[in-house]
C-alpha cells in the first residue's frame, strides 16, 4: 500500500475528498473494488468502438478545418477529444463536444475552469492561501461541478431504472456498471 502524493491536497477542488484519487487504505480499497469492472480486459475490449468513433469525429473536424483552410488549435481539438472520450466511457454521455447540443457542455466546461484555477493555485502556493479572490473562485466552481456531477448520476440512475426491464442489456460506461452493482447490492 503506497501513501499517495501530497501533491493530491491541492487537487481536491477538482477531485474531491472522497474521489479514489484522494482516498487511501481501506477506503480506497473499497472504492476500488466498486470500480473494478470498468477496468475488466472484458469492458476495455468494449470500449474500443467508442474511442475510434470519437477518434473518427476529431479527424473529421480536422479535414473540415483544411477544407475551409482554416488553422487547426492541435491542443485544443486534442483537449476536447480526451474530454469526449472519458465523457463517453466513464459517464455514459456524449456531452457535444463538437457540436454543444447537450447538458454535459456545462459540466465540461466547469471542470476546464477549474482546472485552471487549480493549476493557478497549485503553481503559486501565496495565491492559494492569501488570494480571497481564488479561493473564491475555486470554492465557487467546486460547489458547481459537485452539483452538475450529482445531476449527472441521477441521470445516469434514471436510465439505469428505465433499462432494468431489460436484464440483457450490458453497461457501456463505468459509472452505470458501478451503480449497478450498488443498486444490486442493496437488493
Amino acid at each position: 500500500n503506497f501513501r499517495k502524493s501530497p501533491t493530491y491536497g491541492g487537487m481536491v477542488p477538482l477531485i474531491g475528498k472522497k474521489s479514489m484519487v484522494a482516498t487511501e487504505g481501506k477506503v480506497w480499497a473499497s472504492q476500488r473494488k466498486l470500480y473494478n469492472p470498468g477496468f475488466s480486459p472484458e469492458f476495455l475490449r468494449g470500449v474500443v468502438t467508442t474511442i475510434i468513433h470519437k477518434c473518427n469525429r476529431f479527424v473529421s473536424q480536422c479535414d473540415d478545418d483544411i477544407k475551409n483552410r482554416s488553422p487547426t488549435d492541435m491542443l485544443a481539438r486534442s483537449v476536447d477529444l480526451t474530454s469526449d472520450v472519458i465523457a463517453q466511457v466513464a459517464f455514459g454521455e456524449d456531452w457535444g463536444v463538437y457540436d454543444g447540443s447537450n447538458e454535459g457542455l456545462r459540466t465540461l466546461q466547469t471542470i476546464r475552469d477549474l482546472t485552471v484555477v487549480v493549476g493557478e493555485n497549485m503553481s503559486n502556493p501565496i495565491q492559494r492561501y492569501f488570494g480571497l479572490r481564488s479561493m473564491w473562485k475555486t470554492r465557487r466552481l467546486s460547489a458547481e461541478l459537485d452539483r452538475e456531477m450529482q445531476r449527472l448520476v441521477l441521470r445516469r440512475l434514471e436510465k439505469l431504472r428505465t433499462s432494468s426491464q431489460d436484464s440483457d442489456v450490458k453497461q457501456k460506461d463505468i459509472l452505470s456498471l458501478t451503480l449497478s452493482i450498488v443498486m444490486h447490492s442493496k437488493k
